[in-house]
Protein backbone atom coordinates (compact mmCIF):
# COMPACT_ATOMS: atom_id res chain seq x y z
CA UNK A 1 0.00 0.00 0.00
CA UNK A 2 1.24 3.49 -0.88
CA UNK A 3 0.38 6.77 0.76
CA UNK A 4 -1.16 9.47 -1.49
CA UNK A 5 -1.72 13.18 -0.93
CA UNK A 6 -4.92 14.48 -2.54
CA UNK A 7 -6.55 17.83 -3.20
CA UNK A 8 -10.29 17.66 -3.93
CA UNK A 9 -13.45 19.79 -4.10
CA UNK A 10 -16.55 18.99 -2.06
CA UNK A 11 -20.13 19.68 -3.08
CA UNK A 12 -19.89 23.28 -1.87
CA UNK A 13 -16.76 23.94 -3.96
CA UNK A 14 -14.44 23.99 -0.96
CA UNK A 15 -10.98 22.55 -1.40
CA UNK A 16 -10.12 19.61 0.83
CA UNK A 17 -6.60 18.26 1.30
CA UNK A 18 -5.57 15.04 2.99
CA UNK A 19 -3.84 11.68 2.78
CA UNK A 20 -5.09 8.19 1.89
CA UNK A 21 -3.38 4.82 1.75
CA UNK A 22 -4.22 2.58 -1.19
CA UNK A 23 -2.83 0.35 -3.94
CA UNK A 24 -2.73 3.09 -6.60
CA UNK A 25 -3.94 6.58 -7.56
CA UNK A 26 -6.99 5.15 -9.35
CA UNK A 27 -8.18 3.56 -6.12
CA UNK A 28 -7.79 6.90 -4.34
CA UNK A 29 -9.79 8.65 -7.08
CA UNK A 30 -12.60 6.10 -6.78
CA UNK A 31 -12.56 6.45 -3.02
CA UNK A 32 -12.88 10.24 -3.25
CA UNK A 33 -15.70 9.91 -5.78
CA UNK A 34 -17.56 7.56 -3.42
CA UNK A 35 -17.41 10.32 -0.81
CA UNK A 36 -18.77 12.87 -3.33
CA UNK A 37 -15.42 14.63 -3.71
CA UNK A 38 -13.96 15.78 -7.04
CA UNK A 39 -10.20 15.04 -7.13
CA UNK A 40 -7.99 17.86 -8.40
CA UNK A 41 -4.55 16.48 -7.54
CA UNK A 42 -3.44 13.02 -6.47
CA UNK A 43 0.24 12.34 -5.91
CA UNK A 44 2.19 9.77 -3.98
CA UNK A 45 3.55 11.12 -0.72
CA UNK A 46 7.18 10.09 -0.33
CA UNK A 47 7.88 10.19 3.35
CA UNK A 48 11.10 9.39 5.10
CA UNK A 49 10.81 6.24 7.14
CA UNK A 50 12.67 6.49 10.40
CA UNK A 51 14.34 3.55 12.13
CA UNK A 52 11.48 3.16 14.60
CA UNK A 53 8.87 2.90 11.85
CA UNK A 54 11.03 0.38 9.97
CA UNK A 55 11.31 -1.69 13.13
CA UNK A 56 7.56 -1.58 13.66
CA UNK A 57 7.11 -2.92 10.14
CA UNK A 58 8.93 -6.09 11.21
CA UNK A 59 6.79 -6.68 14.27
CA UNK A 60 4.16 -9.42 13.91
CA UNK A 61 0.49 -8.97 14.74
CA UNK A 62 0.19 -10.24 18.32
CA UNK A 63 -2.68 -11.72 20.27
CA UNK A 64 -2.96 -8.45 22.16
CA UNK A 65 -3.28 -6.53 18.87
CA UNK A 66 -6.08 -8.82 17.68
CA UNK A 67 -7.87 -8.55 21.02
CA UNK A 68 -7.82 -4.74 20.94
CA UNK A 69 -8.89 -4.69 17.30
CA UNK A 70 -11.78 -7.10 17.99
CA UNK A 71 -13.15 -5.08 20.91
CA UNK A 72 -12.89 -1.79 19.00
CA UNK A 73 -14.37 -3.32 15.84
CA UNK A 74 -17.30 -4.77 17.82
CA UNK A 75 -17.93 -1.41 19.50
CA UNK A 76 -17.98 0.44 16.17
CA UNK A 77 -20.33 -2.06 14.54
CA UNK A 78 -22.59 -2.01 17.60
CA UNK A 79 -22.98 1.76 17.24
CA UNK A 80 -24.16 1.30 13.65
CA UNK A 81 -20.95 2.17 11.81
CA UNK A 82 -20.62 0.27 8.49
CA UNK A 83 -17.94 -2.43 8.28
CA UNK A 84 -15.91 -0.55 5.65
CA UNK A 85 -15.90 2.69 7.58
CA UNK A 86 -14.95 0.86 10.79
CA UNK A 87 -12.04 -0.94 9.11
CA UNK A 88 -10.69 2.26 7.58
CA UNK A 89 -10.97 4.13 10.86
CA UNK A 90 -9.22 1.35 12.74
CA UNK A 91 -6.45 1.19 10.12
CA UNK A 92 -5.78 4.89 10.60
CA UNK A 93 -5.48 4.53 14.37
CA UNK A 94 -3.25 1.47 14.68
CA UNK A 95 0.50 1.82 15.12
CA UNK A 96 1.26 -1.66 13.75
CA UNK A 97 2.11 -1.42 10.01
CA UNK A 98 1.25 -5.08 9.36
CA UNK A 99 -2.17 -4.78 10.97
CA UNK A 100 -2.80 -1.49 9.15
CA UNK A 101 -1.91 -3.14 5.85
CA UNK A 102 -4.16 -6.11 6.66
CA UNK A 103 -7.15 -3.90 7.49
CA UNK A 104 -6.76 -1.82 4.31
CA UNK A 105 -6.46 -4.99 2.27
CA UNK A 106 -9.56 -6.39 3.97
CA UNK A 107 -11.53 -3.24 3.21
CA UNK A 108 -10.51 -3.39 -0.44
CA UNK A 109 -11.56 -7.05 -0.74
CA UNK A 110 -14.95 -6.27 0.83
CA UNK A 111 -15.47 -3.47 -1.72
CA UNK A 112 -14.94 -6.07 -4.42
CA UNK A 113 -17.68 -8.25 -2.99
CA UNK A 114 -15.84 -10.54 -0.56
CA UNK A 115 -17.16 -11.51 2.85
CA UNK A 116 -15.44 -10.29 5.99
CA UNK A 117 -14.07 -13.73 6.87
CA UNK A 118 -12.74 -14.32 3.34
CA UNK A 119 -11.18 -10.87 3.23
CA UNK A 120 -9.49 -11.31 6.61
CA UNK A 121 -8.20 -14.74 5.53
CA UNK A 122 -6.52 -13.21 2.48
CA UNK A 123 -4.27 -11.04 4.64
CA UNK A 124 -2.56 -13.98 6.37
CA UNK A 125 -2.55 -12.12 9.69
CA UNK A 126 -5.51 -13.79 11.41
CA UNK A 127 -5.48 -17.32 12.88
CA UNK A 128 -7.90 -20.02 11.79
CA UNK A 129 -9.95 -19.84 14.99
CA UNK A 130 -10.49 -16.13 14.42
CA UNK A 131 -11.59 -16.65 10.82
CA UNK A 132 -13.88 -19.57 11.72
CA UNK A 133 -15.63 -17.60 14.46
CA UNK A 134 -16.06 -14.56 12.21
CA UNK A 135 -17.45 -16.82 9.48
CA UNK A 136 -19.91 -18.33 11.96
CA UNK A 137 -20.91 -14.87 13.22
CA UNK A 138 -21.54 -13.63 9.68
CA UNK A 139 -23.64 -16.68 8.84
CA UNK A 140 -25.68 -16.39 12.04
CA UNK A 141 -26.06 -12.60 11.98
CA UNK A 142 -24.27 -12.26 15.32
CA UNK A 143 -21.01 -10.70 14.19
CA UNK A 144 -20.90 -8.11 16.99
CA UNK A 145 -21.43 -10.75 19.69
CA UNK A 146 -18.83 -13.02 18.13
CA UNK A 147 -16.27 -10.20 17.96
CA UNK A 148 -16.89 -9.43 21.63
CA UNK A 149 -16.38 -13.08 22.50
CA UNK A 150 -13.24 -13.16 20.37
CA UNK A 151 -11.85 -10.21 22.30
CA UNK A 152 -12.50 -12.06 25.58
CA UNK A 153 -10.99 -15.26 24.21
CA UNK A 154 -7.86 -13.48 22.97
CA UNK A 155 -7.52 -11.66 26.30
CA UNK A 156 -7.48 -15.04 28.04
CA UNK A 157 -4.93 -16.37 25.57
CA UNK A 158 -2.70 -13.34 26.12
CA UNK A 159 -2.98 -13.72 29.89
CA UNK A 160 -2.06 -17.42 29.75
CA UNK A 161 0.90 -16.78 27.45
CA UNK A 162 2.09 -13.95 29.65
CA UNK A 163 1.83 -16.18 32.72
CA UNK A 164 3.84 -18.94 31.05
CA UNK A 165 6.46 -16.54 29.71
CA UNK A 166 6.87 -14.95 33.13
CA UNK A 167 7.17 -18.32 34.84
CA UNK A 168 9.68 -19.73 32.33
CA UNK A 169 11.87 -16.64 31.92
CA UNK A 170 14.18 -17.50 34.82
CA UNK A 171 14.60 -21.20 33.91
CA UNK A 172 15.23 -20.26 30.27
CA UNK A 173 17.84 -17.73 31.37
CA UNK A 174 19.54 -20.40 33.47
CA UNK A 175 19.63 -22.82 30.54
CA UNK A 176 21.08 -20.29 28.08
CA UNK A 177 23.66 -19.05 30.57
CA UNK A 178 24.72 -22.58 31.52
CA UNK A 179 25.03 -23.71 27.91
CA UNK A 180 27.20 -20.68 27.11
CA UNK A 181 29.44 -21.22 30.16
CA UNK A 182 29.84 -24.97 29.59
CA UNK A 183 30.56 -24.46 25.89
CA UNK A 184 33.19 -21.85 26.72
CA UNK A 185 34.83 -24.17 29.24
CA UNK A 186 34.82 -27.16 26.89
CA UNK A 187 36.16 -25.26 23.87
CA UNK A 188 38.46 -22.63 25.35
CA UNK A 189 39.57 -23.73 28.84
CA UNK A 190 39.66 -27.54 28.87
CA UNK A 191 42.04 -27.86 25.86
CA UNK A 192 44.62 -25.67 27.64
CA UNK A 193 44.14 -27.57 30.85
CA UNK A 194 44.55 -30.85 28.93
CA UNK A 195 47.93 -29.72 27.61
CA UNK A 196 49.12 -28.96 31.15
CA UNK A 197 47.98 -32.36 32.42
CA UNK A 198 49.67 -34.19 29.55
CA UNK A 199 52.93 -32.34 30.22
CA UNK A 200 52.71 -33.32 33.90
CA UNK A 201 52.69 -37.01 32.84
CA UNK A 202 50.47 -38.20 35.71
CA UNK A 203 47.74 -40.88 35.63
CA UNK A 204 44.40 -39.24 34.93
CA UNK A 205 41.20 -40.35 36.67
CA UNK A 206 38.28 -41.59 34.57
CA UNK A 207 36.14 -38.39 34.89
CA UNK A 208 39.04 -36.29 33.62
CA UNK A 209 39.67 -38.58 30.64
CA UNK A 210 35.96 -38.46 29.73
CA UNK A 211 35.93 -34.66 29.97
CA UNK A 212 39.06 -34.37 27.85
CA UNK A 213 37.62 -36.71 25.21
CA UNK A 214 34.38 -34.71 25.02
CA UNK A 215 36.32 -31.44 24.75
CA UNK A 216 38.59 -32.80 22.00
CA UNK A 217 35.59 -34.10 20.07
CA UNK A 218 33.82 -30.73 20.26
CA UNK A 219 36.92 -28.79 19.18
CA UNK A 220 37.63 -31.15 16.26
CA UNK A 221 34.10 -31.63 14.96
CA UNK A 222 32.14 -28.51 15.90
CA UNK A 223 31.29 -27.61 12.24
CA UNK A 224 29.78 -31.06 11.69
CA UNK A 225 27.92 -30.82 14.98
CA UNK A 226 26.33 -27.56 13.85
CA UNK A 227 25.37 -29.15 10.53
CA UNK A 228 23.95 -32.16 12.36
CA UNK A 229 21.87 -29.99 14.67
CA UNK A 230 20.54 -28.00 11.72
CA UNK A 231 19.68 -31.24 9.90
CA UNK A 232 17.93 -32.63 12.98
CA UNK A 233 15.95 -29.40 13.30
CA UNK A 234 14.91 -29.49 9.64
CA UNK A 235 14.03 -33.18 9.89
CA UNK A 236 11.92 -32.54 12.97
CA UNK A 237 10.03 -29.76 11.21
CA UNK A 238 9.34 -31.99 8.21
CA UNK A 239 8.30 -34.87 10.44
CA UNK A 240 5.88 -32.69 12.38
CA UNK A 241 4.13 -31.79 9.14
CA UNK A 242 2.88 -35.37 8.94
CA UNK A 243 -0.62 -35.38 10.40
CA UNK A 244 -0.28 -38.96 11.65
CA UNK A 245 2.88 -38.10 13.57
CA UNK A 246 1.27 -35.02 15.08
CA UNK A 247 -1.76 -37.08 16.11
CA UNK A 248 0.42 -39.64 17.90
CA UNK A 249 2.48 -36.93 19.59
CA UNK A 250 -0.68 -35.17 20.77
CA UNK A 251 -1.92 -38.46 22.19
CA UNK A 252 1.42 -38.96 23.95
CA UNK A 253 1.25 -35.44 25.36
CA UNK A 254 -2.09 -36.21 26.98
CA UNK A 255 -0.62 -39.32 28.64
CA UNK A 256 2.38 -37.56 30.22
CA UNK A 257 2.21 -37.02 33.99
CA UNK A 258 1.42 -33.45 35.04
CA UNK A 259 2.22 -32.02 31.59
CA UNK A 260 -0.55 -34.14 30.07
CA UNK A 261 -2.93 -32.82 32.70
CA UNK A 262 -1.97 -29.27 31.79
CA UNK A 263 -2.53 -29.91 28.07
CA UNK A 264 -5.90 -31.57 28.70
CA UNK A 265 -7.23 -28.87 31.00
CA UNK A 266 -6.02 -26.08 28.73
CA UNK A 267 -7.69 -27.70 25.70
CA UNK A 268 -10.96 -28.14 27.59
CA UNK A 269 -10.86 -24.56 28.89
CA UNK A 270 -10.40 -23.10 25.39
CA UNK A 271 -12.90 -25.41 23.76
CA UNK A 272 -15.57 -24.83 26.41
CA UNK A 273 -15.19 -21.07 26.24
CA UNK A 274 -15.43 -20.89 22.44
CA UNK A 275 -18.32 -23.37 22.30
CA UNK A 276 -20.24 -21.58 25.04
CA UNK A 277 -19.60 -18.18 23.45
CA UNK A 278 -20.84 -19.32 20.05
CA UNK A 279 -23.95 -20.94 21.50
CA UNK A 280 -24.65 -17.74 23.46
CA UNK A 281 -24.40 -15.85 20.16
CA UNK A 282 -27.04 -18.05 18.57
CA UNK A 283 -24.72 -20.27 16.50
CA UNK A 284 -26.14 -23.82 16.04
CA UNK A 285 -24.39 -26.53 18.06
CA UNK A 286 -23.16 -28.36 14.94
CA UNK A 287 -21.46 -25.25 13.55
CA UNK A 288 -20.19 -24.25 16.99
CA UNK A 289 -18.56 -27.66 17.51
CA UNK A 290 -16.78 -27.38 14.17
CA UNK A 291 -15.31 -24.02 15.16
CA UNK A 292 -14.52 -25.06 18.74
CA UNK A 293 -12.60 -28.09 17.51
CA UNK A 294 -10.02 -25.81 15.95
CA UNK A 295 -9.32 -24.15 19.30
CA UNK A 296 -8.59 -27.33 21.26
CA UNK A 297 -4.89 -27.18 20.43
CA UNK A 298 -4.65 -30.99 20.55
CA UNK A 299 -5.52 -33.26 17.66
CA UNK A 300 -6.81 -36.06 19.87
CA UNK A 301 -9.33 -33.72 21.50
CA UNK A 302 -10.19 -32.24 18.11
CA UNK A 303 -10.82 -35.69 16.67
CA UNK A 304 -13.13 -36.48 19.62
CA UNK A 305 -15.13 -33.30 18.97
CA UNK A 306 -15.38 -34.10 15.26
CA UNK A 307 -16.71 -37.55 16.15
CA UNK A 308 -19.23 -36.00 18.57
CA UNK A 309 -20.34 -33.58 15.84
CA UNK A 310 -21.06 -36.46 13.47
CA UNK A 311 -23.09 -38.23 16.14
CA UNK A 312 -25.13 -35.07 16.84
CA UNK A 313 -25.87 -34.73 13.13
CA UNK A 314 -27.05 -38.34 13.31
CA UNK A 315 -29.52 -37.50 16.07
CA UNK A 316 -27.62 -38.02 19.33
CA UNK A 317 -27.84 -35.56 22.20
CA UNK A 318 -24.81 -33.39 22.95
CA UNK A 319 -23.97 -35.18 26.22
CA UNK A 320 -24.37 -38.63 24.65
CA UNK A 321 -22.26 -37.71 21.63
CA UNK A 322 -19.44 -36.30 23.79
CA UNK A 323 -19.55 -39.35 26.07
CA UNK A 324 -19.28 -41.80 23.16
CA UNK A 325 -16.40 -39.84 21.64
CA UNK A 326 -14.32 -40.59 24.74
CA UNK A 327 -12.62 -37.20 24.70
CA UNK A 328 -14.31 -35.57 27.70
CA UNK A 329 -13.88 -36.19 31.44
CA UNK A 330 -16.90 -37.13 33.53
CA UNK A 331 -17.18 -33.65 35.09
CA UNK A 332 -17.68 -32.03 31.70
CA UNK A 333 -20.14 -34.70 30.62
CA UNK A 334 -22.24 -34.26 33.76
CA UNK A 335 -22.35 -30.48 33.44
CA UNK A 336 -23.15 -30.68 29.72
CA UNK A 337 -25.99 -33.09 30.48
CA UNK A 338 -27.39 -30.68 33.09
CA UNK A 339 -27.03 -27.68 30.78
CA UNK A 340 -28.70 -29.50 27.92
CA UNK A 341 -31.59 -30.58 30.12
CA UNK A 342 -32.15 -27.07 31.53
CA UNK A 343 -31.61 -25.22 28.25
CA UNK A 344 -28.59 -23.36 29.60
CA UNK A 345 -25.79 -25.21 27.82
CA UNK A 346 -23.99 -21.99 26.84
CA UNK A 347 -23.80 -20.72 30.43
CA UNK A 348 -22.74 -24.15 31.71
CA UNK A 349 -19.91 -24.35 29.18
CA UNK A 350 -18.67 -20.89 30.08
CA UNK A 351 -18.69 -21.95 33.72
CA UNK A 352 -16.72 -25.10 32.82
CA UNK A 353 -14.20 -22.89 31.05
CA UNK A 354 -13.75 -20.77 34.18
CA UNK A 355 -13.21 -23.85 36.35
CA UNK A 356 -10.60 -25.28 34.02
CA UNK A 357 -8.88 -21.93 33.69
CA UNK A 358 -8.31 -21.94 37.45
CA UNK A 359 -7.02 -25.49 37.29
CA UNK A 360 -4.68 -24.61 34.42
CA UNK A 361 -3.21 -21.81 36.53
CA UNK A 362 -2.66 -24.19 39.45
CA UNK A 363 -1.10 -26.92 37.31
CA UNK A 364 1.13 -24.36 35.57
CA UNK A 365 2.41 -23.07 38.90
CA UNK A 366 3.03 -26.63 40.11
CA UNK A 367 4.89 -27.50 36.91
CA UNK A 368 7.09 -24.41 37.15
CA UNK A 369 7.87 -25.17 40.80
CA UNK A 370 9.08 -28.61 39.69
CA UNK A 371 11.01 -27.39 36.65
CA UNK A 372 13.18 -24.85 38.46
CA UNK A 373 14.71 -27.18 41.09
CA UNK A 374 15.06 -29.98 38.50
CA UNK A 375 17.01 -27.67 36.21
CA UNK A 376 19.20 -26.48 39.07
CA UNK A 377 20.00 -30.09 39.99
CA UNK A 378 20.85 -31.04 36.40
CA UNK A 379 22.93 -27.94 35.72
CA UNK A 380 24.63 -28.26 39.11
CA UNK A 381 25.49 -31.86 38.28
CA UNK A 382 27.09 -30.83 34.98
CA UNK A 383 29.11 -28.05 36.57
CA UNK A 384 30.06 -30.34 39.46
CA UNK A 385 31.30 -33.02 37.04
CA UNK A 386 33.47 -30.48 35.23
CA UNK A 387 34.85 -29.12 38.49
CA UNK A 388 35.55 -32.62 39.84
CA UNK A 389 37.26 -33.64 36.61
CA UNK A 390 39.57 -30.62 36.88
CA UNK A 391 40.31 -30.92 40.58
CA UNK A 392 41.07 -34.65 40.78
CA UNK A 393 44.23 -34.51 38.62
CA UNK A 394 45.52 -31.59 40.63
CA UNK A 395 44.99 -33.53 43.86
CA UNK A 396 46.83 -36.51 42.38
CA UNK A 397 49.65 -34.29 41.22
CA UNK A 398 50.05 -32.71 44.64
CA UNK A 399 49.97 -36.13 46.26
CA UNK A 400 52.61 -37.50 43.89
CA UNK A 401 54.88 -34.51 44.47
CA UNK A 402 54.45 -34.90 48.22
CA UNK A 403 55.28 -38.64 48.02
Amino acid sequence: MARFRFLALDGAGTETEGFLEGPDAGWVSDRLASEELVPLEIEEAHEKTDALEALRGLLPVTVEDLSLFSSQFALMLDTGLPILAALELLSENTNKPRLREALLQTAEQIRQGGSLAESLAGTGQFPDIYLNMVRAGEAGGTLVEVLQQLASYLDREAELRGRLKGALTYPAFLVVLSVCVVTFLMVAIIPRFTKVLVDMNIPLPAPTRVLMAISAFLVAHWPWLLVGMAACGAGTVLLLRDERVRLRLDGLALALPLFGELVTKNSLARMSFVLGSLLAGGIPIVDALEVAGGTAGNRQVRRGLADARRRIIGGSSVAEALARSGSMPSLVLQMVSIGEATGSLDRVLLRVSELYDLQVARVTNALVRLVEPAMIVVLGGIVGFIALSLVLPMVKAVASFGG
